[in-house]
């Protein structure tokens, strides 16, 4: 009876202390340390235990369940009746469903917002969350991505409807993470309508903490999605109406959205840190084949570049810069180069370069250069690439006027003309800046077409692209007539005067003249279909179109003397070389050796008009998918707005109803007077056109009645 009094005594102290101490656990043993030793010496030999509960009086008996006691109904809870211990413990830990939900009331002006003790982490808004490259990064791609927007019209958000934009930003920012795929455009088709400034004004009296993600950035714009929009404009007192969502058909002369550098894919860099223990390894070779080659000359410098190194070798004084050229193949077998490039000595230094190829290249991307052509206020300056030394290289089309481009099959020729027009269209609108491309290949140039800004469908006949330069002619002659008749002398004093007669007569409002970009891919095609033809106008547009603000492009893959003749180069004075296969292709292009030693893939030499040397460049890549991405971001706004004059191409100038569409027929007629007879040959000499066009004006006029059918190989009779 004492034993069983003390017992409960220190059972009923034990419960009291877990009351008052709920870490009572760790000191419960020492009122049971001699019967949990029992036990656990029990549970590994029973038979062993016996003598000792024998001696220590311990029983085995049958234990029932008792009612709880007066104390355990007072002090105990009812969840930990007949509980042990350590569930004691645990039924108290606090679960994520024993956490407070958070009620959401409308605030009232004169009282503090009411919420939970539990306060929650203010929601901010993450824009990386919405950039195509992070997007671009995720494993779970989908073919749906909401479309970018920026919002500009001012939205005020009151007090008591906080708690629901609150509950809007909630939603946004457990928006479902899409992607599109690299080759899928995403719906971008937001134009100048849609886009809003989102403004939340915040009273100094209440903090909205609900909408504190709004109002860090208010006078700022932030990209949102489509959904986005909507929701914020439906919880919203808007102060204007509604806009339009869908993007609408913008008219002729509305100004466009133009594309973003969102569009563009970024190429991660690559390492080149193994290039720069190889340079300090080729700089002792170097030195040491001077030395043993007898020449006394030392490196100064080297410079990193994407695709190649240039070392820049300081001779000594009395050393022939010969010398150190006629060792290039010498120098070559001791760095073990594949090829390299000499160039003595270096414009503006009293060095000699000599250019090493790299063996990791590091591509350059558009994504990375677009930017420096977007600073520039030139329209017509675009970006090529990358030099030597890594600083963007710019060509101003205006200044150069013209430009001949020319390289072997894969060398980069397709591409280093779409980063140029791809410059184009992210800068300039489609009243600013007209296309007239010439595609004989069918295959480069055809993702330009329905452009806005595009004369004409893309040409693809060559017969047709001979007809098509020679209305570009005759534009410029036109433009020439109104720069006559307004007293000005080129396009940008004429348009300068048409901006101060719109200022003062708002009722006659004359438009601005365009610039005119002539792309052609593929001269040499062109040549062998109707070489007098194309090649008259091409010297006449080269001649007198800088002025009326027309400039051509030409690409070849086949830079030959009858491709590129003579007078063609003679009148287009910018060159930019890539990869060919032999040194006289490289000085039917460049007046010079060099293009051979190019390793391809982007890799040109670039000579400006006034440059006596040329500047090697990596060229910028751009890919199909980046091209189909502009060009429907452009396409989806406006659509293509063709020239009469241009569109109806016939394949021959054929004569109508006995009238000639040539030029020249008029006063070939003319000329007939006092003559007996006219030949084919006496046309060319007159004139100074090819064979088939004068066989042509004879044709006609025999269709006019005015001369006699042929008769063999004498001249025609004059009727």
């Amino acid at each position: 009876m004492l034993k069983q009094f003390f017992y409960n005594t220190f059972v009923g102290i034990r419960n009291i202390f877990k009351k008052l101490f709920p870490n009572f656990e760790e000191i419960k043993d020492v009122f049971n340390d001699q019967a949990m030793d029992v036990a656990i010496l029990q549970e590994d030999d029973p038979e062993s235990i016996e003598p000792f509960n024998s001696d220590v009086g311990i029983s085995e008996t049958t234990v029932t369940e008792k009612k709880p006691s007066l104390f355990n109904r007072l002090f105990k809870d009812k969840q930990v009746v007949n509980q042990s211990d350590d569930l004691y413990q645990t039924a108290y830990k606090p679960t994520y469903q024993d956490a407070g939900t958070r009620e959401f009331k409308p605030y009232d002006l004169g009282k503090e917002p009411v919420v939970n003790r539990i306060v929650r982490e203010e929601k901010v808004l993450d824009l990386d969350y919405f950039d195509y490259d992070h997007n671009l990064k995720k494993q779970s791609k989908s073919n749906n991505q909401p479309a970018k927007a920026e919002i500009t019209k001012p939205i005020i958000i009151s007090s008591n409807q906080a708690t629901q934009n609150e509950m809007a930003a909630d939603q946004v920012a457990v928006s479902k993470e899409k992607s599109f795929d690299e080759g899928e455009l995403p719906s971008t088709n937001a134009t100048t309508d849609d886009l809003q400034t989102l403004e939340v004004e915040e009273q100094p009296s209440q903090r909205m903490s609900s909408a504190g993600h709004w109002q860090n950035q208010a006078t700022s714009t932030q990209d949102l999605t489509t959904d986005e929009i909507e929701k914020v404009l439906d919880s919203a007192e808007i102060a204007e109406p509604k806009a339009n969502k869908k993007p609408a058909q913008v008219k002729k002369g509305k100004k466009l959205t133009l594309p973003g550098k969102n569009l563009l894919k970024k190429i991660p860099p690559v390492d080149q840190s193994e290039e720069y223990e190889r340079i300090n390894e080729n700089i002792e070779k170097l030195e040491r084949t001077f030395e043993s080659f007898g020449v006394k000359a030392k490196v100064v410098q080297a410079n990193l570049g994407p695709s190649v190194t240039k070392y820049e070798i300081e001779p000594a004084v009395g050393v022939k810069v010969s010398k150190i050229v006629s060792l290039s193949d010498d120098i070559a077998l001791a760095l073990a180069a594949r090829d390299i490039r000499m160039e003595a000595p270096i414009p503006g230094k009293s060095l000699i370069g000599i250019e090493v190829p790299n063996t990791q290249v590091s591509p350059v991307s558009f994504w990375e250069i677009i930017d420096a052509a977007l600073e520039s206020k030139n329209l017509l300056e675009v970006p090529l690439g990358r030099d030597i030394s890594g600083s963007v290289c710019l060509a101003d089309l205006s200044k150069m006027p013209h430009l001949l481009i020319a390289g072997a099959t894969g060398s980069g020729k397709s591409v280093g003309m779409n980063v140029i027009i791809v410059s184009l269209l992210m800068k300039a609108q489609p009243d600013e800046v007209k296309f007239l491309m010439i595609d004989p290949k069918k295959v480069e140039l055809t993702l330009y077409d329905d452009l806005p800004h595009q004369l004409t469908p893309v040409v693809t006949n060559p017969r047709k692209a001979a007809q098509a330069l020679n209305k570009v002619v005759q534009e410029m002659e036109r433009r020439y007539e109104l720069f006559a008749a307004s007293n000005v002398r080129n396009i940008d004093s004429y348009n300068e005067q048409v901006d101060d007669w719109n200022k003062e007569q708002r009722e006659n409002v004359y438009e601005k003249l365009p610039k005119i970009i002539v792309f052609v891919d593929e001269l040499a095609d062109l040549m062998m279909v109707a070489s007098n033809e194309v090649e008259n106008a091409i010297i006449r547009l080269a001649q007198m179109a800088r002025a009326a603000g027309i400039h051509m492009i030409i690409a070849t893959q086949r830079p030959s003397v009858d491709v590129i003749t003579g007078i063609i180069k003679a009148n287009v004075p910018s060159r930019l070389a890539f990869a060919v296969s032999s040194g006289t292709d490289s000085r039917t292009i460049l007046d010079s050796n060099g293009a051979e030693k190019l390793l391809g893939r982007g890799d040109m030499l670039f000579q400006p008009m006034g440059k006596n040397k040329p500047v090697r460049v990596q060229g910028a890549y751009i890919s199909d998918t980046e091209v189909e991405r502009i060009t429907d971001f452009i396409k989806d706004q406006q659509k293509a707005d063709y020239e009469d004059s241009l569109i109806d191409l016939d394949e021959e100038s054929e004569s109508s109803l006995g009238v000639s569409e040539d030029e020249y027929f008029e006063e070939a007629v003319a000329m007939l007077e006092g003559l007996e007879t006219i030949s084919i040959s006496q046309l060319q000499r007159k004139f100074r056109i090819g064979y088939n066009r004068a066989a042509r004006l004879v044709d006609d006029m025999e269709a006019a009645g005015l001369v006699a059918p042929q008769d063999g190989s004498k001249p025609r009779q004059v009727l």
